[in-house]
């Protein structure tokens, strides 16, 4: 076993249900930290929250593709072992049945394995002020070696509902003009409407 690996397993915290990312007392900051988040989003002109995500010129014809806002997503660090995960989903449940979420779902992430070459789970958070996502990666391969805040900036995020698949396109372009932005996925059917 790496050092690593020992490091990431002393941070991990035990629950009746079996071992999670985060000890409770963490958790309950990030979630109120990301509902915050949310909230404030919530409140912001489309304008204002793409600000420094796109040219000041484009804000206006970004803004007539989003409708608002879907989520905020948060990295909640990285698992040595499928175990944790399936530890700190049984956390995440305890907290369904006391009543700090209303649901919890889960399942692999599609970006970790491609991009990053590891695997990867999100949980999405049903909060009672917000919707929430959470991403952990497997700590392997070159995710590794990563350092924690760019783990951080590369996963979490705030996510934004467009009208269409035309507006999503449309804004995707628009975001792409910024040398700040880099769009490492996207499927044809990622499109909510309003």
């Amino acid at each position: 076993m790496n050092r690593r690996s020992l490091a990431t397993r002393r941070r991990s915290h035990h629950t009746s249900s079996g071992a999670f990312l985060l000890a409770p007392d963490v958790f309950d900051q990030r979630l109120l930290a990301a509902t915050e988040a949310s909230v404030a989003a919530s409140r912001q002109t489309v304008g204002d929250r793409i600000r420094g995500f796109a040219p000041r010129s484009l804000h206006d014809a970004i803004s007539e593709c989003i409708c608002g806002l879907h989520h905020v997503a948060t990295y909640i660090g990285d698992y040595c072992e499928e175990s944790t995960v399936d530890g700190w989903h049984g956390f995440l449940q305890e907290r369904v049945q006391d009543g700090s979420l209303r649901q919890v779902l889960r399942g692999p992430s599609h970006i970790s394995a491609k991009e990053y070459g590891t695997p990867g789970w999100w949980f999405v958070l049903d909060a009672p002020k917000a919707l929430i996502e959470a991403f952990t990666c497997r700590a392997y391969g070159r995710w590794a070696t990563v350092s924690r805040t760019r783990k951080t900036r590369l996963m979490s995020h705030v996510a934004l509902t467009v009208h269409n698949a035309t507006s999503l396109t449309q804004a995707i372009a628009m975001f792409r003009r910024s040398p700040h932005n880099e769009v490492i996925a996207h499927v044809r059917d990622d499109a909510c409407k309003c």
